[in-house]
């Protein structure tokens, strides 16, 4: 028991920090290497260790990380961004769109990749404006993590508890709309309260040809 939680803190210590002085590991090995150190040590058999690997969890994942990268290659993230950015009139109005379009964009296809792929479009698109981009890249961390709870495939968690419930699609986005809906709401109306001040100066003007273009090149295929 003891043995087992000493590699458990010491496993969760690799993954936070990642990068130690004398260990240069990312995630996914230090996990690995937390398994593997599981078996050594006699914590776990070695069918244990096989019998905890859920295969419908990872072909699951596999399946959706297909299914984004080719929406990557499709440049569709980049196209829902400026979608929003190009409606956006007033400060207020680009955070809503920031903090719900991340949310429901996440919900379909995993929190991490929202923020990852939609942070330079943002960033693009405030640049000539001369704003503060703080409030909006806020709005999509936040927005994006509290929006994931919608649906199963939100995030790798909602897939295990998706998987493992037997809940079926529909009805585990009933169950979560409520929690998701409120979430984005709370997350809106506290930043919109925190960057009052920002938010309550009008941008300069619209986006300019310099900043569309800027967008179009994201859209652009290679």
């Amino acid at each position: 028991m003891i043995t087992g939680l000493v590699i458990f803190a010491a496993t969760y210590l690799l993954i936070a920090v990642q990068r130690l002085p004398f260990v240069h590991l990312n995630r996914p090995a230090a996990s690995l290497l937390g398994a593997v150190a599981m078996v050594v040590f006699g914590v776990l058999s070695l069918e244990e260790a096989y019998a905890a690997i859920d295969l419908n969890v990872l072909v699951f994942l596999l399946g959706l990380m297909l299914i984004v990268g080719y929406h990557e290659v499709g440049h569709f993230f980049e196209w829902a961004a400026q979608w929003i950015l190009e409606r956006a009139g007033t400060p207020r109005r680009l955070l809503f769109g920031v903090v719900v379009g991340g949310g429901l964009l996440s919900a379909l296809f995993v929190n991490d990749t929202i923020c990852l792929m939609l942070t330079p479009v943002l960033l693009a698109a405030l640049a000539p404006l001369s704003v503060r981009p703080t409030p909006y890249l806020l709005g999509l961390a936040m927005g994006a993590n509290v929006g994931s709870v919608l649906t199963v495939t939100g995030s790798p968690q909602n897939m295990l508890i998706g998987i493992w419930s037997v809940a079926s699609f529909g009805r585990f986005t009933l169950r979560m709309l409520p929690v998701a809906l409120g979430g984005l709401a709370l997350t809106y109306g506290y930043l919109q309260w925190a960057f009052r001040r920002d938010l309550a100066q009008s941008f300069p003007a619209r986006l300019a040809p310099d900043a569309r273009r800027s967008k179009d090149s994201f859209t652009q295929p290679s």
